[in-house]
């Protein structure tokens, strides 16, 4: 599948609309499906970047989209201490960029009930009006399994790459279908989610290769949730042949010792198990096998079209007026043995630059050999197979755990093994957080690693 940046968003053959204005097909949709809760949309305007990188907004309106259908519904309101019960409106952010086209929308603060999957369902009709939407966010809202199946059917009509569902607590939440394919979502933060280390061991099963996710997820937030350190040994799992998440956040958890050091031994060097070398080897056939076939391909291409260029030469000489002494003439002087010598040599070289060009055009088509045990990370010590370890993830916060002096020493073998085979290419953690964990003041390994902080590398304790 193509990248979300230039893929084409499938269809909805649902409904088609012209009208690009969001709160006009709200309105519309609305009053079609008869949704029974009213929802405001606050439209935002972005500006140009101040000084400081920072994307400033503007408000532009504010306004309820259309009122519930019915007067008094249990499900969409909440006594209070007033006398009459008051309307719960589902409030909604859509932030428009200086063409004033749609590229965020966040659904927010509805507490007082389940955002209504009507509200989802309706977006999934109207979303392909939005071909540069990329952000959605439900952010402290109250959810149930059923919204989160929905959203994973609304992404593949969509160009979202960005999903947050932060402060959205939903009991035994399956968040893994929301990576799976054909859905591509570059940046997922579940903060605050109540995520257990059975809904962790999901996540990061979608995340390991070759599964769909592994090739297009970038940023995870999971902070402040309760993850141990069973979660955490499934996410490392996950790191040992992930090579595309550069960015995992797991600070406020329950993370010790244990996971994290988990972590850390596949960020290091690590020894490859029997099955993972045969998948090794099996997967570099294949793809050898298929450059062979693109080669050969590639060669009867340029081969064909050499020979029109001869023939037309060839035809230009008989044409040529000749003599039957020169004729003569350059018979003998053809079959002379300097001039067969020099003809081999100059089949023999163009036969040379067209293997080297259709090896060129082969490698161009399929690009080069991609694998998490790949060339440039495998290595073999007397007879077997080692991984150089994980260089692409460069961000990890493990902030506000419970991780102590042992974790810090596997931390200083890891910093030490990535400064040797660090490359600009695959570089490696370049910034780690360890605020608010049990860990002396002052040891030689945190000195050791100030000193790499100096350098080139920015880590926090």
């Amino acid at each position: 599948m193509k990248p979300s940046s230039s893929r084409t968003v499938r269809s909805n053959d649902k409904l088609k609309l012209i009208d690009s204005d969001l709160e006009g097909c709200l309105v519309e949709m609305f009053k079609r499906f008869r949704c029974p809760v009213a929802v405001t949309v606050d439209e935002y305007q972005q500006q140009t970047k101040s000084a400081s990188g920072i994307i400033e907004y503007t408000v532009k309106r504010k306004q309820t989209t259309v009122t519930p259908a019915t007067p008094y519904t249990e499900s969409i309101t909440m006594k209070h201490a007033q006398k009459y019960p008051k309307h719960i409106y589902l409030a909604m952010k859509a932030v428009y960029n200086v063409q004033h086209k749609l590229v965020e929308l966040m659904i927010t603060n509805c507490q007082g009930m389940i955002v209504p999957r009507m509200v989802i369902q309706v977006l999934s009709v109207i979303i392909a009006n939005y071909p540069l939407l990329t952000k959605f966010a439900i952010k402290n809202c109250c959810m149930n399994q059923d919204i989160v199946q929905d959203l994973k059917s609304m992404l593949p009509y969509s160009a979202i790459t960005d999903v947050c569902l932060d402060d959205c607590k939903v009991s035994n939440a399956s968040y893994g279908v929301i990576l799976k394919a054909p859905t591509i979502v570059k940046n997922l933060s579940l903060c605050r989610c109540n995520i257990s280390d059975s809904e962790c061991e999901e996540i990061a099963a979608v995340l390991c290769y070759p599964e769909f996710a592994e090739n297009h997820l970038v940023t995870l937030n999971l902070t402040s949730n309760k993850i141990g350190d069973e979660g955490a040994k499934c996410l490392a799992d996950a790191l040992r042949t992930n090579r595309h998440l550069r960015y995992l956040n797991l600070a406020d958890n329950l993370i010790g010792d244990e996971g994290a050091i988990r972590i850390f031994h596949h960020l290091l060097e690590f020894r490859l198990t029997q099955d993972e070398n045969v998948e090794r080897r099996r997967r570099y056939f294949l793809y050898l096998k298929k450059k062979q076939e693109v080669y050969a391909e590639c060669l009867k291409k340029l081969a064909s079209s050499n020979i029109k260029p001869i023939r037309e030469h060839s035809k230009k000489k008989l044409m040529s007026h000749t003599t039957l002494t020169s004729r003569e003439g350059s018979y003998q002087s053809q079959y002379r043995p300097k001039k067969i010598l020099k003809k081999i040599k100059n089949a023999s070289q163009d036969s040379t630059w067209q293997n080297i060009k259709a090896d060129m055009m082969a490698v161009e088509i399929l690009g080069p050999f991609e694998d998490p045990f790949g060339t440039t990370s495998f290595k073999s010590i007397n007879d077997s197979p080692f991984c150089v370890g994980n260089f692409t993830l460069s961000y990890l916060n493990l902030a506000y755990n419970n991780l102590t002096y042992q974790s810090l020493k596997i931390l200083l073998n890891v910093v030490e093994h990535q400064m040797i085979y660090s490359t600009q290419k695959s570089c490696g953690l370049m910034k780690v957080i360890l605020d608010g964990n049990r860990l002396p003041v002052t040891c030689e390994e945190l000195s050791t690693i100030d000193e790499y902080k100096r350098t080139c590398k920015f880590f926090h304790k």
